[in-house]
């Protein structure tokens, strides 16, 4: 069975860019080295052209590595207000339209050009003025006046101010999560080192696959938010708005636009396990050998009045009052909004975040024959539904299952006493009443049944919120960071556990914790959804990774692997100060396809031709018995 090796992570979120553990070492920073910080705040610095030291000077007058100490601690004080979670910059009310009584018959001149409004007033034109009509309304008549109202959530998990993907490549009439989708996955590739033509260069075009979705599809004005509103606003449905709504449209784009690939796609939704899932379908098909190369990923861009307000109506989500309550505030002050998600302590709903999280998996003979970067690995991923419940939003017995199955596959990879201490859990830590006392006894519970007596557990929603369907993604991005740079990140909003949050066996890291990279053999991702959707993965650390790599193929190999890895790896690193210094764009390709080329195709023994690209065909009957 193949081993999926993660080589490539990119992605774009609340705590920045993914690639090259940039995000990661924002949410650690106070645990940095000197240089890694400057990297760090370099890398905000690219991604939301921020002017780091005179509002006279430009980026190119100066850099992060010029800076003194005071300057580099005025500029991480500034980004951390203006990234992570933080009061909504913009778009905290919503559009509401209020019915009015008619009191009587009366009539009421409207005026206004039919051309924007509705062709039924065209009956009621005043043939003295074009432009004005008369209308007779009775108290049987429907009238509604429009008016914006203010919301009571105003915490979100937000892009850094001044990180608009959408303006770096043509984004014209984008939905946000494409635009998201768009530049995660370009940061993805990148980060690879190995151009995609040749990974892909003695492959099938089966052998590939993109695995890519959104939970809730594209919901702003460019996509279901703009076509359900229309009517109601006076407008028109684009023509674009319908197709670019869709939850498969992250994969459709980078198919189109990004790889010009040709071989399997799949669109997989799960709720707030959606990545997880997506994982799952792109790991089978690795391991079964269908597939030699993927491209995993979820975009969401949630952060919209109306999504807002439907978690609202849930009780989901952390309002301004509460927060007020949690920290005994005044009536009416306004919370601090940094501290909004609270996993696992007393707290009162979860924050919206935004993000998209792509990964590049392969073989691992693959990796070997190309000489990737090795970030990690893949041991497998497990889905669990939850059964009978009482409310389709309460958490059933699933997530259970899906664990105890992780740490089982955990003791049969890496052994009992290295599932025991050498393993952390990333927690879905959402930060509701609800999650801090069923994720806590899951986890208590499983610890207790595989011997486990401190088991470390972070919940990194507590910097980002929750993205719905990339959370988990958001996790794992966060999790290659701790086997890169050895660091459990703190659960630093939580101040102390809630006395309802089972403790047994666990050790809640509430503060940055520092470990070997050595002691770090592999995590898990755990993911909870609305609908019963659970999902756990154990990922191994790209030591593990190795280890498992030579008892499979030989000293030899992995040898020679290595000194293949050099020329990836600077690859790599020459892409990133690229990156930053905003050389190296979204990949985004438009009209290459011409029909006349289709006319190329051949047949050649067992594959079809076409383009350079092969695909394998079927030769036997699968029902003829022999």
């Amino acid at each position: 069975m193949n081993l999926p090796v993660i080589i490539g992570c990119g992605g774009v979120g609340p705590a920045g860019r993914s690639s090259f553990n940039h995000a990661f070492n924002w949410i650690v920073y106070e645990a940095l080295s000197e240089q890694e910080k400057r990297d760090t705040l370099a890398s905000l610095v690219g991604l939301t052209k921020t002017n780091i030291k005179d509002k006279d000077k430009s980026l190119d007058e100066i850099s992060v590595a010029d800076m003194n100490p005071e300057e580099l601690a005025r500029l991480a004080s500034e980004f951390k207000k203006s990234s992570f979670i933080r009061k909504l910059d913009k778009r905290n009310s919503i559009f509401q339209n209020h019915p009015i009584r008619i009191s009587g018959k009366q009539s009421v001149d409207l005026v206004g050009s039919t051309k924007s409004g509705s062709e039924a007033l065209k009956s009621y034109q005043n043939p003295e003025n074009e432009k004005k009509r008369s209308v007779e309304v009775d108290e049987n008549s429907n009238l509604y006046l429009s008016a914006q109202r203010g919301l009571k959530i105003n915490a979100g998990g937000q892009l850094p101010i001044g990180c608009e993907p959408g303006e770096l490549y043509k984004s014209t009439h984008h939905p946000r999560g494409l635009q998201l989708s768009v530049y995660g996955v370009s940061d993805a590739l990148y980060s690879v080192g190995i151009d995609w033509q040749k990974l892909t260069k003695n492959l099938s075009i089966d052998q590939v696959g993109v695995y890519a979705s959104s939970m809730l599809g594209n919901v702003d004005e460019y996509g279901a938010g703009g076509y359900l509103q229309a009517a109601g606003k006076g407008l028109r449905a684009s023509s674009k708005q319908l197709a670019l709504s869709m939850p498969q449209m992250s994969a459709d784009f980078i198919n189109s636009y990004v790889l010009g690939h040709l071989g399997h796609t799949q669109a997989t939704i799960g709720a707030c396990a959606t990545f997880l899932y997506n994982l799952y379908s792109a790991v089978t098909d690795i391991q079964s050998g269908k597939r030699k190369l993927a491209l995993v990923g979820v975009a969401d861009a949630p952060l919209m009045p109306e999504v807002i307000e439907a978690y609202a109506a849930m009780g989901a989500l952390a309002t301004d009052s509460g927060l007020v309550k949690l920290d005994s505030l005044k009536a009416g002050s306004e919370p601090d909004y940094a501290r909004s998600c609270r996993p696992f302590a007393d707290n009162c709903g979860f924050v919206l975040g935004e993000s998209a999280q792509f990964f590049v998996l392969c073989s691992d003979d693959l990796a070997l024959d190309v000489g990737a970067n090795i970030l990690g690995s893949v041991g497998g991923v497990y889905v669990n539904a939850d059964g009978y419940k009482k409310s389709i939003s309460k958490p059933g017995a699933g997530n259970l299952f899906s664990l105890i199955k992780a740490c089982s596959l955990a003791r049969a990879m890496i052994g009992e006493d290295a599932l025991r201490k050498e393993t952390f859990v990333s927690a879905h830590g959402t930060g509701t009443p609800q999650n801090r006392v069923t994720e806590s006894a899951v986890l208590s519970q499983v610890a207790d049944l595989f011997s486990i007596d401190n088991w470390p557990v972070c919940a990194v929603k507590n910097y980002v919120g929750h993205s719905t369907g990339p959370a988990a993604g958001d996790q794992l991005s966060f999790m290659l960071g701790s086997f890169a740079q050895g660091i459990i990140p703190g659960i630093s909003n939580s101040l102390q556990l809630a006395d309802d949050v089972s403790v047994a066996g666990l050790n809640f890291c509430l503060n940055h914790q520092q470990v070997k990279k050595s002691q770090l053999s592999g995590g898990f991702i755990n993911a909870k959804g609305f609908g019963g959707n659970n999902a756990t993965a154990f990922i191994l650390s790209p030591n593990q990774t190795l280890e498992l790599i030579k008892q499979r193929y030989g000293q030899k190999k992995v040898t020679n692997f290595l000194n293949k890895q050099e020329s990836s790896l600077k690859e790599a690193k020459k892409n990133d100060t690229l990156i930053t210094t905003g050389r190296l764009k979204p990949i985004y390709n438009t009209n290459l396809f011409i029909e006349e080329e289709l006319k190329k195709a051949r047949l050649n023994g067992d594959f079809v031709v076409w383009n350079n690209k092969r695909m394998k065909l079927d030769v036997t009957n699968p029902y003829l018995k022999i």
